[in-house]
């Protein structure tokens, strides 16, 4: 058993541990999400310096 502790507040002896296929699945998908945000803040960055016109951006991010 791992050793537990307390951070600000939290007692970690009561979270649950996952197993490593839990482990895999959560990280995919937290690096599919990063991947999008990383999209869209360069899509943002585009239409900030480009003066691209922003309901045809709010348009397309929507079908996308």
């Amino acid at each position: 058993m791992r050793g537990k502790v307390e951070i600000c507040g939290v007692n970690t002896a009561k979270l649950k541990v996952l197993k490593n296929e839990e482990m895999t699945e959560l990280l995919k998908q937290f690096q599919q999400r990063l991947g999008d945000l990383f999209f869209y803040i360069g899509v943002l960055f585009f239409v900030i310096h480009d003066g691209t016109n922003l309901p045809v951006l709010c348009h397309f991010c929507a079908k996308y």
